[in-house]
């Protein structure tokens, strides 16, 4: 109860979990290929649950050691927008916002429709970190491992 109230009482410790991604899902990739400018169509029953540790950060060890995983979240936006996505992790990787490719830097800006948006990383195991952070930040965001 007490870290509760001093969590709530530290604008600062709050604003540190704006816009991260806490709730996903995964499924194992056919290739390791991070290149590729296409996502491999991965079928809907091979999605699994996937939540980030208390740091806040999805540990991808469970998701089983394949070559390469797929994570996948979505974002509701009240409105088309501009937001910015960040993505942490010591591995190779490449991003999708609606299908589309994004730039692979650690963080990008991108047009966010009005309603949900999938975002889609793929995550090669080069024998590094197993960690992978994910953040979306824009105005009134809110993020779901599946649309609702």
């Amino acid at each position: 109860f007490i870290d509760l109230l001093a969590f709530l009482k530290s604008k600062k410790e709050q604003e540190a979990l704006r816009g991260l991604i806490v709730d996903a899902t995964f499924a194992a990739a056919l290739s390791a290929d991070v290149q590729a400018p296409k996502a491999e169509t991965i079928s809907p029953d091979k999605w699994k649950p996937l939540a980030a540790d208390p740091n806040g950060k999805f540990d991808l060890k469970a998701t089983g050691g394949a070559p390469a995983v797929y994570v996948r979240a979505y974002v509701f936006a009240p409105k088309k927008q501009k937001a910015t996505v960040a993505v942490e992790t010591d591995n190779p990787w490449r991003a999708w916002v609606n299908g589309t490719t994004a730039a692979p830097a650690p963080s990008f800006e991108v047009e966010l429709k009005e309603g949900w948006n999938a975002v889609l990383v793929k995550v090669a195991n080069a024998g590094k970190g197993t960690a992978l952070g994910l953040r979306v930040s824009g105005d009134n965001l809110r993020s779901a491992a599946r649309a609702e």
